[in-house]
């Protein structure tokens, strides 16, 4: 059973497939990459258990596979074997439990494993499908992922929330000190009741390393309330997740309703300003104090043993009174990173109350709340 394939194609697919792979996984057979040979077409499979990617391409020539070949051997050998290889072209032969690799500078013989014991998760019968550009899916986790939790004593707080209401399509990220929230709209929208789902950070991380800044569109499909499948339709590569189990916090009931006030900044300039104050600070989590008066914003920063900083930034606030608010400066840092203006509009309500920045965007709308460290 001989069947051949271009050398540049293999590498390019193997190498997004064997991120997934887990080092010290319990089950062996999960660090192999399953293969499956039929017509015309190369199909490659590697998986945790709980996230999933699927490939395939075409052999190279003219070459037809009658009867379908299932086979498994170790991902990364297999890639790096394929590395190797100068030629255009690679033989690939399987031999009883040995798959031969063949090219004009030498052969490999690895070990295989039967297909019918690898974990594949099947590919759902899809009824409604709901589609946006690759660049869109990326600024969408980019600007609510980093609010998600690190500690994992809570486990639906480690995820980040998806929501997809008609055309409606919503990620949501908290650790219960701040959250962040983007949506936007697709020209299509999925069947059915509106459907929400927690998706584990590996795989949200995995996302952001498959799919690309463009317009090529990307679609999004349930599997009942057990995974995702994302499907890069440029490249044939199906992404498929598990969810996180469990109930996500309501986190509408904590996005400030009474901020009157409006802080309108620069958020380069209030960003340098943070990073320049808590220089004084040598560890995290780094304590960053605003003074808010009508035309400025002053920044300063305090240590344990009387240090002390103090930055001032241009700024209009509509508040009748200073107020003064203490952060966690990794939370004020990320929130701005993640809005596109150049001016944000920071919605205060009192000292001892969260903060609410909101953008409208021209493709997503953005808002994030962080609790003050005095609350």
């Amino acid at each position: 059973m001989k069947w051949v394939v271009e050398r540049d194609n293999m590498v390019e697919v193997l190498q997004d497939l064997v991120t997934v792979i887990e080092k010290s996984s319990v089950i062996p057979i999960t660090s192999h990459v399953k293969l499956t040979i039929k017509g015309n077409v190369i199909s490659m499979v590697t998986t945790d258990t709980k996230l999933q990617i699927k490939a395939s391409i075409n052999l190279a020539s003219d070459q037809n596979i009658d009867e379908a070949i299932h086979t498994t051997v170790s991902a990364q050998k297999l890639l790096d074997t394929c590395r190797v290889a100068q030629d255009k072209e690679i033989v690939f032969n399987l031999e009883e439990n040995k798959l031969v690799i063949s090219f004009k500078q030498g052969s490999f013989s690895l070990l295989t494993q039967q297909a019918v014991d690898f974990p594949e998760i099947e590919d759902p019968e899809i009824s409604s499908t709901l589609s946006l550009p690759q660049k869109v899916w990326l600024d969408l986790i980019k600007s609510s992922i980093f609010a998600v939790s690190e500690s994992d004593h809570r486990e639906a707080l480690c995820g980040l929330l998806l929501e997809v209401e008609g055309s409606t399509v919503r990620f949501v990220g908290t650790n219960g000190h701040r959250l962040a929230i983007a949506q936007t709209q697709s020209d299509q929208a999925l069947e059915g009741d509106f459907k929400k789902a927690i998706l584990p950070k590996k795989s949200v991380q995995e996302m952001q390393r498959l799919f690309s800044d463009s317009d090529e569109p990307l679609s999004l499909s349930f599997q009942g309330d057990t995974h995702v499948f994302f499907k890069l339709t440029n490249n044939n590569i199906t992404f498929t997740s598990n969810l996180i189990e469990g109930d996500y916090p309501t986190y509408q009931a904590v996005i400030p309703t009474n901020n009157p006030n409006t802080l309108k900044v620069n958020k380069e300039a209030l960003n340098q300003a943070i990073t320049n104050a808590v220089i004084i600070q040598k560890t995290p989590p780094r304590t960053v104090e605003f003074m808010i008066q009508d035309d400025s914003i002053t920044v300063s920063s305090n240590t344990y043993e009387g240090e002390n900083s103090r930055m001032l930034v241009n700024a209009s606030f509509d508040g009748k009174e200073n107020i003064e608010m203490s952060f966690n400066e990794e939370y004020i840092h990320a929130a701005l990173k993640s809005f596109e203006q150049e001016m944000v509009d920071i919605k205060i309500g009192s000292s001892n109350g969260s903060i609410l920045i909101d953008e409208e965007g021209e493709t997503i709308n953005r808002q994030s709340v962080i609790m003050p460290l005095n609350n």
